[in-house]
C-alpha cells in the first residue's frame, strides 16, 4: 500500500521517493491515495504523498474532479511546509473548480505571504495560475506578484520575473 511505501521515506530521500513513484505510475488509483494522504499528520507522509502527486502529474498522469474537490478540502489542513509547496507547484496542472476555488485561494494566498522564500514564491505562482482561470483572483494576484516582484529573497523575485515572462 502507499502509506506503507511512505513509511520508508525520512523526508529527505528523494531516490525513495523516485523508486515509489515508479511502483505505482501505472496504477489508476495511486493519484486518489496520494490525495488522501496530502494533510496527513505526519510530515514525511503528507510531504512525501505530495511530492508523488506532483511527479505524477508533471508525467502526464490525470487527476479527475473529485480529486482535485478532495484536494480542495484538505488546504486547510495541510500544515506540512515541504506538502504545501508541492501543491503550490501542482496548481498549474489542476482543473479547479468552481466548488474550491475559494479553498485553493485562501491557501495559496496565505502561502504568497509566508516565512519561507520558495513558498512565497509558489504561493504567488499558484495564485497567478488560479486567476487566470478565476478572474475573480485576478487582484489579488497582481498585487502578489507586484510584491514578488520586490522580495528580499532572490527565489521569489527569480520565479515572479518567470511568471512575467510567460
Amino acid at each position: 500500500m502507499l502509506i506503507d511505501d511512505l513509511a520508508e521515506y525520512d523526508g529527505k530521500s528523494v531516490v525513495v521517493l523516485e523508486a515509489i513513484a515508479k511502483r505505482y505510475e501505472d496504477d489508476p488509483g495511486a493519484v486518489s491515495r496520494a490525495v488522501a494522504l496530502a494533510a496527513s499528520a505526519d510530515g514525511h507522509t503528507a510531504a512525501g504523498a505530495t511530492w508523488l502527486l506532483r511527479s505524477w502529474l508533471r508525467g502526464g498522469a490525470s487527476i479527475d474532479s473529485h480529486d482535485v474537490v478532495s484536494l480542495g478540502h484538505r488546504l486547510r489542513e495541510m500544515t506540512d511546509p515541504w506538502a504545501r509547496l508541492h501543491v503550490c507547484q501542482t496548481v498549474g496542472l489542476l482543473d479547479i473548480g468552481p466548488d474550491v476555488a475559494v479553498e485553493f485561494y485562501d491557501f495559496l494566498l496565505e502561502a504568497a505571504s509566508a516565512p519561507r522564500p520558495f513558498l512565497r514564491a509558489w504561493g504567488t505562482d499558484g495564485l497567478v495560475r488560479l486567476a487566470s482561470a478565476h478572474p475573480q483572483y485576478a487582484e489579488a494576484a497582481e498585487r502578489a506578484l507586484e510584491r514578488a516582484v520586490a522580495d528580499e529573497a532572490a527565489s521569489v523575485r527569480a520565479r515572479a520575473r518567470q511568471i512575467l515572462a510567460e
